[in-house]
């Protein structure tokens, strides 16, 4: 917005300088009872009257935000039809107010947007003719008291727009510098192509435009599943790409091309919240101090975490208040008690606080097997899967919460690479007696996807976890139009004071978002029987690099697993901790094999130094260490030098003797057929599909879970699978987020500070 007002940018902490206008009023005037008229006055509905200082522009584009004729009739009132263009209640980073709390302090994460997400603002854009210029944007902070301007009271929230004059003249203007965003590679280029897990995603973004300075490789990233990647990896197709990322051993079948691994990345799977203590309106004054403040500390066990993906919180099930499977249970986790032992600040809670559910990436990937075996290998939580109540006695004085029944398959069918949503529950539709039959709620309502629908990555889990936006439906829209079917509406982001989300994500997704993670906890009963948090291991550098060297090998060359047993050895190793694994194809000719060499070289050298700047280290990874980068380093080489051996000759068929009368003949040894070479199989392209319909929860992955153990053979089967999904939901197909110099398309371009 002060862009688009062209107002004065001064150091942060200064106010802005007045305008004439508003002169008379801060040199005395009526400085002690300010005209309300003047005061409250509506911002301007339209662009181009005179108070937007005849800025009216007309394509959209970063120095011409609004149209320049043919402007729309609007109500003066209600300058959002003309600007929903632009943005909206469901796409704004604006934050409407960030709250004092009850310590005097406060802290607000805010999303920072580039030209590329938004081109109206241009934030990034280059304005010299050379790019080396990136145009300035600004942060603009409005302050406002308990009072608004008139003398009105507003002990909760001020309800006055911060664009009224005299409040807005009060700002404070925080200059922001973007790097250029032509600074990566040059486009058109030819590049390599790779692919593979999302938890690479934020390093590779940023070794990017590093590999490609002064005429380097260009690689192009595809983010897909584990099994995604390294199936694309083991096609013969033209196109496949050459290398793919992931945190599961690869061991190719005879007839497909052999590959090297090498360690290029150590992150973690972490739970992400975004979450203000609203207490009640009366709290001991102890606790006062707590009121609205951003939590920072949130512990979290196996089985809460259970609780939480099991859909068994009354709340986290359509009209679970009314469903027979959840009846009982808490109404959401933060009135579970075990919870509230290990969290006592959410002890004074408002009633009508709580979250929607815990977000979750939609797909098979080796995060989600990761989270389901740390739980699995709990005990309290495995039985708590397999129908055992936790024990703690609710309001009802009932003998525990209970497992969601439509999840009792989790313990039969082990770790899943995936998040299921199986609870077949819905909303019964509401009927209005003012309403037509044609304009009346569909049936069956709302379900469980409606209400807690999936992301469509880890990254965007943690995307919407900071914007403490769930996508979820709303109440019915009915049309007013027969030939015009109504819709349900959507939920937009929760506001300041009113947020808690949970997400499952990753390190570097929820560190590039400013947001806090869980600690990861055992909980124990002290002497009076009360459960404690004990044992409680946080995400942090340290954290993931002892469990890093908690490796061992996996039985397939040049990869090693996080063996769980050991991890739990070691005092503040990080359970959820991953080491993201290339896997680059032998058979590539010599210079794609030193360009994916080079690539390899880079991540482990160079690229593991912790920073912001473009071909660093993002925040959120922990440095390789050393002993991997070694092993990383002797992959390269042996991926650059790579000699095909020389095919076996066919031995020359001699005749068998015939056996003599004192010769005992042997039963003839069985037939061995060698597997068959499968047909060239269209490439499946550079992600997995998913139906535009999905069932409640993706279909597990035939893949075993990873453990330390030889990897699992990959044949020909799943490419037919998904040579198949690519042809017959193509309409309906979701592909990968395409990862090309320093951006990530399709979710958004900016960042959190």
């Amino acid at each position: 917005a002060a862009q688009q007002h062209q107002a004065p940018v001064q150091d942060v902490g200064h106010r802005a300088a007045p305008q004439p206008e508003e002169q008379q009023r801060y040199e005395g005037g009526d400085a002690e009872q300010p005209d309300p008229e003047r005061v409250l006055g509506q911002p301007p509905s339209r662009p181009g009257r005179p108070s937007f200082d005849n800025t009216r522009t007309p394509d959209g584009s970063a120095t011409n935000p609004f149209p320049a004729g043919g402007l729309p009739a609007t109500d003066p009132g209600k300058p959002a039809e003309l600007l929903a263009t632009y943005f909206g209640i469901y796409t704004t980073n604006e934050i409407p107010y960030a709250i004092t709390t009850g310590d005097g302090t406060g802290r607000a994460v805010f999303e920072v947007r580039n030209a590329i997400r938004d081109p109206h603002l241009g934030c990034g854009a280059p304005t010299a003719g050379d790019g080396s210029d990136p145009r300035r944007c600004w942060l603009v902070i409005v302050p406002r008291g308990e009072r608004d301007l008139d003398g009105v009271a507003r002990p909760v929230l001020p309800s006055r727009s911060a664009l009224s004059a005299s409040i807005f003249a009060d700002r404070l203007v925080v200059p922001l510098d973007f790097t250029p965003l032509d600074a990566g590679c040059a486009q058109g280029r030819a590049e390599r192509r790779t692919v593979g897990t999302e938890l690479v995603a934020e390093a590779m973004s940023s070794w990017q435009p590093a590999l490609c300075a002064n005429d380097g490789p260009v690689f192009g990233y595809s983010a897909t599943g584990d099994e995604d990647g390294t199936g694309q990896l083991l096609t013969t197709s033209d196109g496949a790409p050459g290398l793919a990322f992931t945190a599961d051993p690869v061991k190719p079948e005879e007839w497909e091309p052999p590959v090297v691994q090498a360690p290029v990345a150590v992150s973690s799977v972490v739970i992400a919240f975004n979450i203000d203590l609203r207490l009640a309106g009366t709290v001991p004054p102890e606790a006062e101090s707590l009121r609205r403040t951003m939590v920072r500390d949130l512990k979290l066990t196996p089985r809460l975490v259970a609780k939480l993906l099991t859909q068994s919180y009354q709340r986290d099930v359509p009209d679970g208040g009314r469903q027979d499977h959840v009846a009982g249970n808490p109404r959401h986790i933060g009135v579970d008690p075990e919870f509230l032992a290990l969290n006592p600040d959410f002890k004074y809670i408002d009633n009508g606080f709580a979250p929607d559910g815990i977000v979750v990436s939609y797909g098979n990937f080796s995060a989600a097997r990761e989270v389901w075996r740390w739980i699995l290998g709990d005990a309290s939580a495995r039985a708590w899967l397999a129908g055992q109540p936790d024990g703690l006695s609710g309001p009802d004085g009932g003998p525990g919460m209970r497992v969601n029944e439509n999840y009792k398959f989790v313990t039969t069918d082990g770790a899943q690479d995936y998040f299921p949503r199986t609870d077949p529950s819905c909303l019964p539709p509401l009927h209005s007696p003012l309403l037509e039959d044609w304009q009346q709620e569909v049936d069956p309502g709302r379900c469980t996807l409606d209400l807690f629908p999936y992301a469509s990555s880890i990254g965007e889990a943690a995307y919407q976890t900071l914007r403490a936006d769930t996508k979820q439906l709303s109440g019915w829209q009915p049309s007013f139009d027969p030939a015009i079917p109504g819709r349900y509406g959507k939920e937009p982001p929760k506001q300041v004071g009113q947020r808690f989300a949970l997400s499952i994500t990753d390190s570097a997704s929820a560190a590039r978002y400013g947001l806090h993670t869980a600690q990861l906890c055992t909980a124990v009963s002290d002497a009076e029987g009360k459960l404690t948090a004990n044992d409680c291991r946080a995400a942090t550098t340290s954290g993931m690099l002892t469990a890093a060297n908690a490796m061992v090998p996996s039985g397939v060359t040049g990869v090693r697993l996080i063996d769980p047993a050991r991890v739990a050895r070691l005092p503040g190793a990080y359970p959820l901790t991953m080491v993201t694994y290339a896997a680059a194809d032998l058979t590539e000719d010599a210079t794609a094999r030193r360009d994916y060499a080079a690539l390899l070289r880079y991540a482990t050298g160079s690229g593991q130094a912790p920073g912001h700047l473009p071909g660093q280290l993002p925040a959120g990874y922990a440095p390789l260490p050393q002993f991997l980068r070694v092993e990383a380093l002797q992959a390269a080489d042996k991926l650059e030098r790579y000699v095909a051996p020389s095919p076996t000759p066919e031995p020359t068929s001699r005749p068998t003797p015939q056996p003599s009368a004192t010769t005992t003949t042997a039963p003839p040894a069985p037939s061995t057929n060698p597997e068959p070479t499968p047909s060239t199989v269209p490439n499946p392209g550079v992600g997995p599909t998913v139906s535009a319909t999905p069932s409640i929860a993706p279909p597990p992955s035939d893949r075993p879970v990873a453990q330390v153990a030889p990897g699992s053979p990959i044949g020909p089967i799943r490419y037919l699978l998904v040579a198949l999904l690519v042809v017959g939901l193509a309409g309906g197909a979701v592909g990968p987020v395409l990862l090309l110099v320093s951006r990530r398309l399709g979710t958004n371009n900016g960042g959190s500070t």
